[in-house]
């Protein structure tokens, strides 16, 4: 169970990560809903992800939130 919670969340840190470098702005794959309803699931799993994935989670919310809000 914690391995498949682990590996939902790193599929979703990437999918943030390909949003945040690869796409335009106008051409978002995920939505603002999408991505609330990953950072919600996000949070409440989060302590299973080592500080690494942690932080570069942080900082790929923190560019998605700047570039599409």
């Amino acid at each position: 169970m914690t391995k498949n919670i682990t590996k939902i969340l790193n599929e979703f840190i990437d999918k943030m990560d390909y949003a945040v470098t690869k796409t335009r702005p106008t051409n978002c794959i995920l939505s603002i809903k999408e991505v609330e309803n990953n950072l919600n699931f996000f949070n409440q799993n989060c302590s299973l992800l080592s500080d690494v994935e942690l932080k570069k989670m942080n900082t790929l919310v923190n560019k998605f939130l700047w570039r599409y809000l």
